[in-house]
């Protein structure tokens, strides 16, 4: 699919559309090398760790949230908040 979507921009050039194709793996594979590196050092603790810091993580955002909520002028509070889930809370 990205063959045919490169071949009609490059109006068919097979020089450009190889080095197209080869710069874009390129890009590709050290996208993917960062990511996993990424997930090796978010996951790298024991579950349980990760857990405890997480819970902290969401517990500071919701007094963040609160916060900022208690700080807006009295007409907006009355207004129903949106979870991250598209919910009214």
């Amino acid at each position: 699919m990205l063959q045919s979507a490169v071949a009609a921009v490059f109006d068919g050039d097979p020089r450009n559309i190889k080095t197209y194709i080869s710069l874009a793996e390129g890009r590709q594979a050290l996208l993917e090398a960062r990511a996993l590196d990424c997930g090796r050092k978010l996951l790298a603790e024991k579950p349980s760790a990760i857990k405890r810091r997480w819970d902290i993580y969401w517990e500071v955002w919701e007094a963040e949230d609160e916060a900022l909520h208690l700080a807006a002028p009295p007409e907006r509070r009355s207004l129903p908040q949106i979870s991250t889930f598209g919910e009214a809370r």
